[in-house]
């Protein structure tokens, strides 16, 4: 069976870990290049030891999707090395559950400054290259809090991830003309590290509620992801799709 991205390029920032290391895998194994951009180097060691069987065409670079420079020079070693990127998928995210009155300046900042920001700097980096070429992908995690909002004291995080939605539906219009396709993916509850500190019962209740009675994997996201980076999806852009068992439905 043909691989689905063979001779594709992609930049997954954040793909050490949970989604992004679901998607960097699920990429490599239809055939694409991969460059993984994460800041924790532990992760990216054991990731590194994940992908070697699957294939050699990846690089790994531990740098802050928060750093300017680094975003550039990233961007530019993985042209240099693959010749090109065609697919952008911006993973790098974190998660803290704290009331709204407790929340302080310097928490929801880095809460913006990781989602929102490090999402503007990938993107800004990557779209001068796919205007040149005319194509590419970008696939955005946002979440469907960003839709619906929190309702387990994250509205920091649900502000970021709305944001993500925005800048992803005007940067559809404006880059769609260059025939680059840009959408979200809105994950519910993943079965992933960052679901770790939310207490057990509330999971149950959570699963209770979702018509396909489970927590979504990684996987479940990845295949979306993969869906959008392939030429399947090329009459598709602009678009927040949910992944979450049916627990959101518009």
């Amino acid at each position: 069976m043909a691989k689905q991205l063979e001779s594709k390029t992609a930049l997954v920032t954040g793909g050490a870990s949970g989604i992004g290391l679901a998607i960097a895998e699920t990429f490599l194994l239809n055939g694409a290049s991969v460059a993984i951009m994460d800041i924790n180097s532990e992760a990216l060691s054991k990731t590194k030891e994940l992908c070697e069987p699957i294939s050699k065409r990846y690089r790994m670079f531990e740098d802050d999707v928060r750093d300017r420079k680094a975003m550039h020079r990233v961007v530019e070693e993985t042209t240099l090395l693959f010749g090109k990127i065609d697919i952008l998928v911006t993973c790098a995210g974190v998660h803290s559950t704290i009331p709204f009155l407790d929340l302080t300046d310097e928490e929801f900042d880095r809460m913006i400054d990781i989602h929102i920001k490090g999402t503007y700097l990938a993107m800004k980096a990557v779209l001068p290259k796919m205007v040149e070429q005319r194509s590419g992908k970008i696939i955005a995690m946002a979440s469907v809090a960003g839709k619906v909002g929190s309702a387990v004291g994250a509205s920091h995080y649900a502000t970021a991830k709305g944001g993500i939605i925005a800048m992803v539906k005007s940067l559809a219009r404006e880059f769609g003309p260059y025939d680059i396709q840009i959408n979200a993916i809105c994950p519910g509850l993943i079965d992933t590290p960052m679901i770790a500190p939310i207490k057990e019962v509330a999971i149950d209740a959570y699963i209770k509620g979702l018509p396909l009675r489970r927590v979504g994997t990684p996987n479940d996201v990845a295949e979306t992801a993969l869906f959008l980076a392939t030429d399947a999806s090329n009459y598709i852009t602009g678009q927040a799709i949910n992944v979450c068992g049916g627990y959101l439905m518009m």
